[in-house]
């Protein structure tokens, strides 16, 4: 199966190119005897034996499931052997770099991860994650909801504003909180990061350290090996430094819900909950996470110096410049990124806007180029303390939200006659047009033209020959049916053109066009109710604008723009 097939290549790719874990207990600087030396290299040489078998079963499995995958992913016992050549020879390059690549594995191991990974899979088998149930009149069986969108903000606001928001949506009780996420963040991904990063620190001291993958390893045994060098090192550290930072990110603030209902929002959402606010330790992580994001770029630095120093033949190695690639540009793109962590950069970004007439008809589309002023570091060396208490006063209450999607179809329509009831009509051109509009004040547009006299059905005219009448009653069942409470917005016509003669046979057929939203589930989410009077007083009392530094040069109808709240988006949530 090419699925199968991909999870597997999928795994290697992510134990080869992404970040690499491990652990270990306290290195002995002291000096190592040569018994301790050889018997190092020879646990080193049994390690990457088994290592290379595991990879191959990996390879040459069928697995059925993510579990049976997760199984095979046992990486137990080289990562055992890799931690006693460790402590024989704390120096061995090999065992640290082993003990950092097969302690990953321990994550896909670790019972607590297990057990909260099975509570999720058994919500997931009852409820499809991140969406409503099926439409009900019932809204007491609605899902429900945070939809509170926060696409386009260029701030690390988004991990963990994200989550937790599509989290709420989810309505049974035994759902788990983002803090026992947090929790096995601390207690289990960071120590690993940590203990890794130490690992591979004492690596890229060996200037000339190689790590050989073998064939085996890749999957192939026609491939030829591939040299993992300190290029590759470096990267890797960059990778796990990186992570730290964001992992650091996510534990800084409090996600959880009390309950993933109306209560729940309400409760969590009204200024002076203790969602969305900074935690007891939030300050000292998120200074982590800056630093950390900081090192992981001195790593790549050190990655490129590395890179373009090395002299030997580069056809195997892992990592190496193309023909096409211009190390000085590369190197001048990671310090523009890089700037952007250290201070205020100015962004650009472009946009297409509608113009409508006078008459609020939309007439064209315009693209706008802007631009805005973030200093990300802010965020993290001067932490808001509670998202909330940047918005104005306000009290937290819930609207229903329905959810819906745009559907088109089309009903054959076919009435005849064998007589034509009306007289005076010889091969008389006949066309009929009916349209219903639920947007327009008088929906229904029922009009027929018979030669060069024009008749409105909707007035039951007698000089209209009854088969005409009969499609329009067909008509009107069809928007009788597409006006119920499941659907939204309907637009239907009906277009027919022919002849007719008196007393002879005529017969009108052909489709019915239907557009429509079809209503297929409900939700309940936030709806504020400002305690402002206006929307200018309401720009008036944002607290800070610049959201504690992050947008420098922001002023409240800035703010308000960039979030897209105008002065229409104020009447309509206050009327």
């Amino acid at each position: 199966m090419r699925t199968k097939a991909f999870m597997k290549q999928a795994v290697v790719l992510v134990l080869f190119s992404m970040f690499m874990f491990f652990g270990c207990d306290n290195l002995d600087d002291g000096t190592i005897s040569a018994e301790d030396s050889t018997a190092a290299v020879s646990k080193v040489d049994a390690a990457t034996a088994s290592l290379e078998n595991i990879m191959q079963d990996v390879f040459d499995a069928d697995p059925d499931s993510v579990q049976e995958m997760i199984d095979l992913l046992d990486f137990s016992e080289p990562y055992a052997l890799y931690s006693e050549a460790s402590q024989l020879d704390p120096g061995n390059s090999d065992a640290n770099f082993g003990m950092a690549f097969t302690g990953f594995m321990r994550l896909t191991q670790d019972p607590q991860l297990d057990e909260m990974l099975l509570r999720w899979e058994a919500y997931f088998k009852v409820n499809e994650p991140f969406l409503v149930e099926s439409y009900s009149n019932n809204l007491g069986r609605a899902g429900y909801g945070l939809p509170m969108s926060i696409d386009g903000i260029g701030v690390p606001l988004v991990p963990f504003m994200e989550m937790p928001m599509a989290l709420s949506k989810m309505s049974l009780a035994d759902v788990p909180q983002f803090s026992e996420f947090q929790d096995l963040v601390e207690s289990l991904f960071l120590p690993i990061i940590d203990e890794s990063i130490a690992a591979l620190e004492m690596v890229d001291d060996d200037s000339s350290y190689v790590f050989m993958i073998s064939s085996s390893m890749q999957g192939d045994p026609e491939s030829d090996p591939l040299e993992l060098d300190l290029t590759e090192i470096y990267l890797l550290e960059a990778g796990l430094y990186s992570l730290k930072g964001v992992l650091k990110t996510v534990v800084a603030y409090n996600f959880d819900f009390v309950s993933f209902d109306s209560i729940g929002i309400v409760t969590e959402l009204n200024q002076g909950s203790e969602f969305a606010t900074l935690k007891s330790n939030g300050t000292r992580d998120l200074g982590f996470a800056l630093s950390s994001v900081n090192t992981a770029f001195e790593k790549v630095f050190a990655a490129l110096d590395f890179l373009e120093a090395e002299t030997d033949d580069q056809s195997n190695d892992l990592i190496a410049f193309s023909e096409d690639d211009d190390p000085a540009e590369i190197r001048a793109d990671i310090t523009e990124i890089q700037s952007a962590l250290q201070g205020p950069t100015l962004i650009h970004y472009g946009y297409w806007e509608d113009i409508y007439d006078n008459d609020g008809y939309w007439v064209d589309e315009e693209y706008i180029e802007d631009s805005i002023k973030i200093d990300i570091s802010q965020f993290f060396i001067n932490p808001i303390t509670d998202f909330k208490a940047m918005l104005p006063p306000y009290t937290m209450g819930t609207q229903v939200y329905y959810e819906s999607e745009y559907h088109y179809d089309y009903v054959h329509v076919d009435v005849s006659t064998t007589s034509v009831d009306v007289t005076g009509l010889d091969n008389t051109p006949v066309s009929v047009s009916l349209s219903y509009d639920s947007w327009n004040t008088i929906p229904i547009t029922a009009f027929v033209q018979i030669g060069f006299l024009g008749y409105d059905l909707t007035t039951n005219p007698s000089a209209v020959p009854a088969v005409i009448m009969e499609a329009y009653s067909a008509f009107l069942a069809l928007v009788d049916q597409y006006s119920s409470e499941l659907y939204e917005y309907p637009y239907i016509t009906f277009y027919w053109n022919g002849s007719v003669t008196s007393g002879q046979s005529l017969s009108v057929q052909g489709d019915v066009y239907i557009e429509y939203e079809q209503i297929y589930g409900a939700y309940v989410e936030p709806h504020p109710t400002w305690n402002d009077a206006t929307y200018s007083d309401w720009l008036s009392h944002w607290p800070d604008p610049t959201m504690n530094g992050i947008f420098p040069d922001m002023d409240a109808a800035g703010i308000a723009d960039f979030f897209g709240f105008y002065q229409e988006d104020w009447d309509q949530m206050n009327n």
